[in-house]
């Protein structure tokens, strides 16, 4: 999902990219990575808190179920961003 939102520019990565065209290229490497991980962080703490804070209660009470929980957010989180990515496309 990250590489097909890299090839839909958004407006931060444009900017990104033409500050990057100004430095000189191990910075702009750097300067790469760091966008790259910070554009993953909210994704990311989106399925911690969903996963993890619920699944210790469900544990406690359906045990059963925890694993089909966790697939079905790693799923909806895959949906959207494939939802999000094919708007964008289209637009």
């Amino acid at each position: 999902m990250g590489f097909g939102y890299g090839i839909s520019p958004c407006a931060p990565l444009i900017l990104i990219t033409g500050y990057a065209a100004t430095l000189p290229v191990g910075f702009a490497v750097i300067l790469g990575a760091v966008f790259a991980l910070a554009i993953t962080i909210s994704p990311v703490l989106f399925i911690i808190l969903i996963s993890g804070a619920l699944a210790k209660r469900m544990n406690k009470e359906i045990p059963q179920y925890l694993t089909w929980f966790r697939l079905g957010c790693y799923v909806l989180m895959i949906v959207l961003f494939a939802a999000g990515l094919i708007k964008e496309v289209i637009e």
